[in-house]
């Protein structure tokens, strides 16, 4: 199964995908399961939103930090047309008929951004020109990672995966998704419950005695769980 984050920009990217599901993601735009319980995740920016992400430091500090305990692979897909400005060496982003606009920052700044984020960040990179594209690069990464006997899986390691040393396990990863639960809170979920029958057979009592749920939480929490 495909899920697609429910939000305005990502869910267009639903028409295409099969087998599909749309949802409210914490983390990424688009994520599945593949062959041994692997969990990919895509984050999909336009390359305006790209920039504005280099700029505000936002995927750096706050979303790259989420796929990388949530998901065992990650992949960043840069959409659109842009090149270099073959004179000043800014970025332009195509605006259709024969305008290229510069966008106040260079490419060699932009490259490095990047390349920091696939070398550091364990972002996998993929660019595409548009969301036709994007949909048949998601639906490429779908079908290789239901395959299990790809040797290279074996030896896929980046630093970032290194470095998470407590990669959450299912439980947390399923907190997570849930109604207002969210990425910090799924710990204190997955210690009061541990394991996944227990939280999902739990009542709105027993939701409620999680600090911070509150009655309001924990009946969207058992609704979303029941069905």
């Amino acid at each position: 199964m495909i899920y697609v984050d429910d939000r305005i920009g990502s869910v267009h990217y639903a028409k295409s995908l099969v087998p599909l599901q749309i949802e409210r993601l914490e983390y990424g735009d688009i994520c599945f399961e593949g062959a041994n319980n692997q969990l990919i995740g895509i984050e999909v920016k336009k390359i305006s939103d790209a920039i504005s992400s280099l700029l505000s430091g936002r995927l750096a500090d706050h979303q790259l930090p989420g796929m990388l305990a949530l998901y065992d692979h990650r992949y960043l897909v840069v959409e659109g047309y842009y090149r270099p400005n073959p004179e000043s060496g800014l970025v332009q982003i195509w605006r259709g008929g024969s305008q290229w606009r510069d966008q106040g920052i260079t490419w060699q700044s932009l490259e490095g951004w990047l390349t920091t984020m696939e070398t550091v960040g364990g972002l996998r990179l993929r660019r595409t020109t548009d969301a036709r594209e994007t949909v048949a690069t998601v639906m490429a990464l779908y079908h290789w990672w239901q395959k299990e006997d790809h040797k290279s899986l074996h030896v896929f390691n980046t630093a970032a995966d290194a470095a998470a040393i407590d990669r959450p396990g299912l439980l947390r990863r399923m907190a997570a998704q849930l109604p207002l639960i969210g990425w910090e809170r799924s710990v204190d979920v997955a210690k009061h419950f541990g394991t996944v029958p227990r939280m999902v057979n739990a009542t709105i009592g027993d939701w409620m005695e999680i600090d911070g749920i509150g009655k309001g939480i924990a009946i969207k929490v058992v609704k979303a769980l029941q069905g």
